[in-house]
């Protein structure tokens, strides 16, 4: 599990998926089961 997560620019820009998929795949919901943090998205942790 990440606690800090670096953002870069060329996140936003990634062809056909969005900020919110490129986040999920850097760091999965899966991860969170079972934990405070289940229900919410990638962009939303």
């Amino acid at each position: 599990m990440y606690q800090d997560m670096k953002l870069e620019k060329g996140m936003c820009h990634i062809t056909g998926k969005s900020f919110t998929d490129v986040l999920e795949q850097a760091d999965p919901s899966a991860q969170y089961a079972e934990t405070p943090l289940q229900g919410l998205d990638a962009y939303e942790r």
